[in-house]
């Protein structure tokens, strides 16, 4: 396992989801570069709520790919899109 997915699996571990969540969230970022990883460790390091965040995304996107609901998926890319602009704001 990469450095970088070792300390979100640690992050992750710690924070207050039951385990099958951790499970679900751990498996998702395997999937992504360890650039991404890197980013998303720094920010999460800094401020642990944002994995609840991340969390509800990622399971409001399940659910609006599921249904093929167009309206959801354009709100949660501009909530990302929001998500992006305050996290570029914080500098990480």
């Amino acid at each position: 396992m990469d450095f970088n997915l070792i300390k979100l699996d640690k992050i992750i571990r710690s924070s207050g989801f039951e385990l099958k969540e951790k499970e679900e969230l751990l498996l998702l970022f395997t999937k992504a570069s360890d650039k991404e990883l890197c980013t998303l460790s720094k920010l999460l390091e800094k401020n642990p709520n944002w994995i609840t965040e991340v969390y509800k995304n990622y399971i409001t996107k399940k659910k609006a790919f599921r249904h093929g609901d167009n309206v959801v998926w354009q709100k949660i890319l501009q909530q990302e899109y929001n998500y992006l602009r305050e996290i570029e704001s914080l500098n990480y």
